[in-house]
């Protein structure tokens, strides 16, 4: 390896009681050599190239060819699905074929050693596909997961006081991955990109090592559950004061101490469960994420694991969801992250602190969110630190998605049993004292036996201490609490209109639904996408040639886009049948979109923010009306559905506006509003409607008393005002009649 290379290394010594030995940590983040290959034992002579870790390989310079190319079953499946050419062939491996004939990535680096200690530890937290690790040309382990953290022991490999050498050998594809493994896979996903996409970590410490550290928050007394798994990798006994201090993250201050003694005999394992009483303690929530840190120690080694006093639940005789005692309505969007790696623009934005935490912060407040969905794809640690400090919500999603035979053309997927279920204990382990988790989502869109899903669940729920509610996909909830996740898809139904809305009752079931009463969530819905041209997706190229005018400018479709969007989350709140309502996408590329226009800054397409921000503030107003048009010089009533998502009642000024193509107000109508704490009114109105022809604009404006403009929450339609007589000449298609439980979409392009 040249001298003077080495990855850039930053050296951070645990916080510890006064006297003790300290763990230390590299961080082995930065610049790596990388080579590639196709033996898994040959190792490269030449590493020519260079790549960001963390980040995924197609960042490198010079770049590699036909890097991201694979083609999977799976999405030969989705294309015939929609009617495109399917193209069944043999593939080369058990995941599908690479253009390139490459079989792995080789990363190197080198650090620096301190002086002698008791243990030394190398972390990977996430490299795919499937990774093998050599210190100093020992080969210390391999991991055979592309989504779960590795810890390698190489403290006999490791030269004290010097510098040592470390090899990371990646799969290039999920072929290097063994068959019936749980990497991630994905229907539609185009580009599959290998990478060291999370930190590289060592750590050095002395006598007993802490091995991990779970908390789990309770309100009710205010403490915590602290399982705390300990090993002696000495040749000797231990005796030892085993220790734990909680602090505030802001400033410090202790608020609690703990110890007790502790002997360990040669080679001993042990997890301790203790409880620590937290009567000061306060809440973690979005408007107060306040975080403390637990800080553990063995007097030879110690750790510190940051928490937030937290609670969710869902309740299945309320149908509600719970955080900290009190409902909460969850409101927000789907994150793809590795559809997100396919787009030309991602890079290394992933990996950048402001980028990430303005996608996680001040974007979703801007919005009136409150959660995310992680979904078909984990998230760097980083993001999840993110989401911890700025009160997000997240409903985590194991990478499993599967379908069924009878919705996939035959197509079957294997899995590996005992592999699945060590997947899983890796995945809650890595992530469970995060409080912005709050769901774990065991699969997508899967119906699969017992064993591979209520069997796993049951298991995975005893590990997790802080009782969090699961998601079962497409079988019955596993839990009595747990909730369902459903997918409300009406535009894909070509016979679906807008209309049909009027008459709905805010519920739908589709077939692959099981009958359950349990709390229902709506975690994805749209199907209006369009990429940052404006032009559709393979999903939603025929149902934009019906929406789209010709020649009619882009934007236009970004307005038909960002309206339609903003109704139906406008619907879906306002009958309050659904604990939460989580469209697809936030972030996303390939067949399922976001919408961003300009990602690197984070700037959403036009009317977007207009449209859907107002859909989704806590006091949520709904007009239902959908009419492509109405006769003029009439009377009309109508229905404004109204919810209130806070804690507290209010009150305020409910208005109906008209206005013409010129924005003249030409009718209105007003009455007070009253509205109790997560409760929902529908207010009638009549407006009479003016002698004149032409487009208009309908608003719905709630104003709350004493508000601030920002709090000002309005639902538009657009519609046309035509002469007495004139509506038996729109000629209204037989399917506006139908209930929306059918399922589609209605042109109000303009």
């Amino acid at each position: 390896m040249p001298k003077n290379f080495s990855a850039t290394v930053a050296i951070a010594a645990m916080a510890s009681p006064a006297g003790a030995s300290e763990r230390v940590t590299l961080s082995l983040d930065g610049t790596w050599e990388v080579a590639e290959g196709i033996s898994p034992t040959d190792m490269p002579e030449r590493y020519d190239h260079r790549a960001p870790v963390p980040a995924l390989t197609h960042s490198a310079t010079p770049g590699f060819p036909g890097i991201d190319e694979f083609q999977t079953p799976e999405y030969q499946v989705v294309r015939g699905l929609i009617g495109l050419p399917r193209e069944d062939r043999a593939y080369d491996g058990p995941a599908g074929t690479a253009a390139h004939p490459r079989n792995y990535f080789w990363y190197r680096t080198s650090f620096e050693a301190p002086s002698p200690r008791a243990a030394a530890t190398l972390e990977v937290r996430k490299a795919q596909f499937g990774s093998e690790v050599w210190v100093n040309g020992v080969r210390v382990g391999g991991n055979d997961s592309g989504f779960t953290a590795a810890h390698y022991d190489i403290a006999k490999a490791i030269r004290w006081s010097g510098r040592n050498d470390v090899l990371i050998r990646i799969g290039a594809n999920p072929n290097m991955l063994p068959p019936g493994n749980t990497a991630i896979f994905d229907f539609e996903k185009v580009k599959w990109t290998p990478g060291i996409w999370d930190s590289v970590l060592v750590h050095f410490n002395d006598s007993a090592s802490i091995v991990s550290t779970q908390v789990a928050p309770q309100i009710e007394p205010r403490q915590i559950v602290v399982q705390t798994k300990l090993r002696n990798t000495t040749g000797a006994s231990l005796s030892f004061a085993f220790s734990h201090i909680v602090r505030a993250r802001a400033d410090g201050t202790v608020i609690a101490e703990i110890s007790q003694p502790v002997s360990l005999i040669a080679g001993e394992e042990r997890t301790i469960t203790e409880t620590i009483a937290l009567p000061g303690a306060e809440l973690w929530s979005q408007e107060t994420p306040n975080l403390y840190m637990l800080e553990t120690s063995t007097g030879g080694d110690n750790n510190s694991v940051r928490f937030g006093m937290r609670e969710f639940r869902f309740d299945t005789l309320t149908r509600r969801a719970y955080l900290n005692g009190k409902p909460i309505f969850l409101r927000g969007g789907n994150i793809c992250l590795h559809r997100f790696f396919d787009d030309e623009n991602a890079g290394t934005l992933p990996w950048q602190d402001d980028w990430v935490r303005k996608l996680l912060g001040p974007i979703p407040r801007k919005m009136s969110w409150n959660t995310v969905k992680f979904t078909i794809g984990p998230v760097p640690q980083k993001w999840l630190d993110i989401a911890d400090e700025e009160g997000l919500l997240v409903l985590y999603e194991f990478p499993l998605w599967t379908l069924y035979p009878d919705a996939t053309q035959g197509y079957t997927k294997s899995l590996d049993v005992d592999a699945l279920r060590e997947e899983y204990r890796s995945w809650l382990s890595d992530n469970w004292n995060h409080p912005s988790i709050v769901y774990w989502a065991a699969s997508l869109e899967s119906k699969l036996p017992a064993e591979q899903s209520s069997d796993i669940i049951a298991e995975m729920r005893k590990l997790d201490l802080s009782g969090r509610p699961w998601g079962n996909s497409w079988n019955a909830p596993q839990g009595p609490h747990d909730p369902h996740e459903y997918k409300q898809y009406l535009s894909i139904d070509p016979t679906f209109d807008m209309t049909q809305l009027e008459s709905g009752s805010g519920v739908r079931r589709a077939s692959y639904d099981p009958p359950t009463g349990h709390t229902g969530l709506i975690t994805e819905f749209d199907w209006l996408w369009l990429h940052r041209d404006g032009t559709p997706t393979p999903y939603t190229k025929a149902l934009w040639e019906k929406l789209s005018k010709p020649g009619a400018p882009i934007e236009d479709r970004f307005k038909t886009q960002a309206y339609l969007l903003a109704g139906q989350i406008e619907y879906w709140r306002a009958h309050r049948n659904y604990a939460g309502v989580i469209y697809l996408s936030y972030l996303s590329e390939g067949w399922v979109v976001d919408n961003f226009r300009d990602v690197e800054n984070l700037k959403f397409q036009p009317y977007y923010e207009e449209f859907v921000g107002n859909a989704f503030k806590p006091l949520g107003v709904y007009l239902n009306f959908w009419q492509p048009a109405l006769e003029i010089g009439a009377a009309r009533k109508f229905d404004i559905m109204m919810v209130n998502d806070e804690d507290g009642p209010t009150t305020g000024v409910l208005s109906l506006i008209l206005e013409d193509a010129e924005g003249k107000v030409v009718g209105r109508a007003s009455r007070p509003y009253e509205i109790e704490a997560y409760g929902q009114m529908t207010y009638p109105l009549t407006l009479s409607l003016p002698e004149v022809e032409g487009e208009v604009t309908l608003s719905a404006t709630a104003i709350p008393a004493g508000a601030e403009a920002e709090d000002t929450t309005v639902s538009r339609r657009f519609f046309k005002l035509v002469a007495k007589g004139g509506l038996a000449d729109l000629h209204p298609s037989p399917e506006a009649t139908k209930s929306v439980e059918a399922g589609g979409q209605f042109d109000v392009e303009r």
